[in-house]
């Protein structure tokens, strides 16, 4: 149902048009219900072309070998469309995933599974280098390893001398451990302020036997994780929000990743709490934490963090191959599923946030099952039941 621009819309048009968005004729997203049967093919056209078009390819078809003269191969529509299309000035071409909604089918099924359908073909054994890790500092070593604090010590030193030539400062492998070490306790032992630590009355004593408070601030004056030379100024082309902790995030995620994975995992925001001001700071009110850093986290059942990525408004990383564009949001489950080992029949958990058709269709041809809730209006020629009535008790 449309108006035409010309006519003025009284009282009577909005009352049509409102029964016709509550009858299910019309939606408002555009897709609107077919008025044929279920198991016809609703028909778009584009211009007035196409009618006149479809009446000669019937006449055309009249001539043509029914099904018992020719054997023709029936097969489902593609779901998602393939295109290549050349950008203007640029002899490089780029492929895009676009879902056809007009060819979305929707077929009545059972309910019924078999979990032989979805059994778990890869391996979750974790190797003898991580079982043989057997005490807690033995962990954090394994995951902050002697490369990433040999790059921390490095930049720090460089940063120090770039500040002043003259600096004597020079930090060395032992004090960036014991650095750390206060950092884990701090983190426990809450403090009103960093000094009262070293308090002669109610200070804490593992921190105070462990480094004087000088030695502790000037560390935390000087310490850097990348080089402010090579730093890409904002506005101009590969410029990094993250480019000061890139290597930490770089660092954890590779050997965070290095664990073999369960077959079911979850995808989720996590919020990083802080009262620091920043404009990367995040406002999450479902959180506990409601104010902080987000991440989107690659979790498994046990609560282990196979890999994570810091939310900062822009997508620096280079697709590979064969990897559609699905979109900003879709686009975060791909980058954190790049590692997920492919038709082993792995989970993934996640809700209405990245739940969509085109990415469960994908991930599903890549031998990786997805499950989680959906938006309405997510759904191409929705056929679903109204919110109201699937509230009902006669919906299980």
């Amino acid at each position: 149902m449309s108006f035409p621009r010309s006519r003025i819309i009284n009282d009577r048009d909005i009352e049509e048009y409102l029964s016709a968005l509550e009858g299910g004729y019309l939606s408002e997203d555009g897709m609107e219900m077919s008025d044929t049967e279920d198991n016809e093919e609703s028909i778009f056209y584009t211009n007035r072309n196409e009618p006149l078009q479809d009446v000669e390819d019937d006449d055309n078809l009249e001539n043509e070998p029914t099904l018992h003269e020719e054997q023709v191969d029936v097969h489902d529509p593609p779901l998602i469309q393939e295109t290549v299309a050349s950008k203007a000035g640029e002899n490089s071409a780029c492929s895009t995933w676009v879902l056809d909604k007009r060819k979305l089918i929707w077929k009545k099924s059972t309910l019924q599974f078999s979990e032989s359908n979805v059994e778990f073909e890869g391996s979750t054994d974790l190797g003898t280098e991580i079982t043989a890790l057997k005490t807690p500092y033995q962990c954090f070593n394994y995951f902050f390893t002697t490369e990433l604090c040999n790059k921390i010590i490095s930049e720090t030193n460089l940063y120090a001398t770039q500040l002043n030539p003259e600096n004597r400062f020079n930090l060395s492998h032992y004090d960036l451990k014991k650095f750390l070490g206060i950092l884990l306790y701090m983190s426990v032992q809450h403090f009103p302020s960093t000094r009262k630590y070293w308090s002669r009355r109610f200070g804490f004593e593992p921190i105070k036997q462990t480094m004087n408070v000088n030695t502790f601030e000037k560390i935390k004056k000087y310490i850097h994780f990348n080089d402010n030379d090579k730093y890409i100024p904002v506005n101009q082309p590969g410029h990094d929000r993250l480019y000061k902790v890139r290597p930490i995030i770089d660092s954890l995620n590779q050997t965070f990743s290095s664990v073999k994975k369960h077959q079911r995992l979850s995808i989720d925001e996590q919020m990083c709490a802080t009262k620091v001001g920043h404009y990367l700071k995040q406002y999450l009110p479902n959180k506990p934490h409601k104010w902080g850093f987000k991440l989107y986290v690659l979790c498994s059942v046990f609560g282990f963090a196979y890999k994570f990525e810091i939310y900062s408004g822009q997508d620096i990383s280079t697709r590979p191959e064969g990897e559609p564009d699905l979109g900003s949001t879709n686009n975060i489950v791909l980058r954190l599923t790049r590692d997920v080992p492919r038709m082993v029949n792995h989970i993934i958990f996640f809700d209405n946030f990245y739940t969509s058709v085109p990415l469960v269709i994908y991930l599903a041809k890549q031998g990786i099952h997805c499950l989680g809730t959906i938006q309405q209006n997510r759904i191409p020629n929705n056929k679903l039941p109204d919110k109201k009535e699937m509230m009902k008790k006669k919906y299980p």
